[in-house]
């Protein structure tokens, strides 16, 4: 009788010690991703969606993987600003309610690197209009956690301007606009014009009357409001959140 009708044998990887699958997951990390372009883009979509992400999946199989695996992953992967929101919710979700069981709530919080790497790459064409408030919300969450911003976006350079303004958002300090962050007053921070422009945009019961104009100039905007705010040296255009 054949064995047509046996099961193949698995493969125990958890059976292994810990040496052998942490060699096993930098050899993983050290292999460049098979998903390469086919010679054509269409810049209505993201990278991420023709590449996929690199060895995500191991991210996500089981608490043990994802406590060996995630430390070594996390540095070495290069997040695409567009989908920035999405990361953040699956790597560094909110702490769970107290209701939730304690036991729960240790093993999520144990994924979380408070001290890590996070690399940020963008094309550059799909830098206009990407609300980045969840990374500037994820900095101040974790004052330690580094930001890296690629210098170079999928062969177009983005300049040493563009890269400065973006880094003096998301190191902002001031501690009214601090408040405003925490608070829920900024309700989106969007990239305008390839990154050259932010537009900031608060809740109603917070927007100043010049802020509530119908058509806003930049001329409207008084320079100490933003100098306040640790937002001086930035090109700003304001808008209000009504609904």
């Amino acid at each position: 009788m054949g064995d047509s009708g046996r099961p193949p044998d698995t493969f125990n990887f958890m059976g292994l010690p810990g040496e052998i699958r942490n060699l096993i997951y930098e050899f993983a990390l050290a292999t460049p991703s098979p998903n390469i372009y086919n010679g054509v883009y269409n810049h209505d979509t993201d990278a991420a969606a023709h590449r996929g992400l690199h060895l995500l999946a191991l991210t996500q199989v089981n608490s043990v993987i994802r406590t060996e695996f995630r430390p070594l992953w996390l540095p070495e992967f290069s997040v695409p600003i567009t989908i920035i929101a999405s990361f953040i919710r699956v790597f560094y979700p909110l702490p769970l309610r107290p209701s939730k069981p304690l036991s729960t709530r240790c093993r999520i919080a144990k994924y979380l690197d408070a001290k890590g790497l996070i690399k940020v790459s963008a094309r550059l064409l799909r830098l206009t209009d990407t609300d980045i408030l969840p990374l500037i919300k994820l900095k101040h969450r974790f004052p330690h956690m580094r930001v890296m911003l690629r210098r170079r976006f999928q062969g177009h350079s983005l300049s040493p301007n563009r890269r400065y303004d973006l880094r003096d958002m998301l190191e902002n300090n001031n501690e009214k606009w601090l408040k405003w962050v925490k608070r829920g007053v900024i309700t989106q921070i969007r990239l305008v014009n390839h990154a050259t422009v932010f537009k900031i945009v608060v809740k109603t019961q917070h927007a100043p009357a010049w802020m509530r104009k119908t058509r806003l100039e930049r001329t409207d905007v008084p320079w100490e409001f933003q100098r306040d705010l640790g937002l001086g040296g930035l090109r700003l255009l304001w808008g209000v959140a009504y609904s």
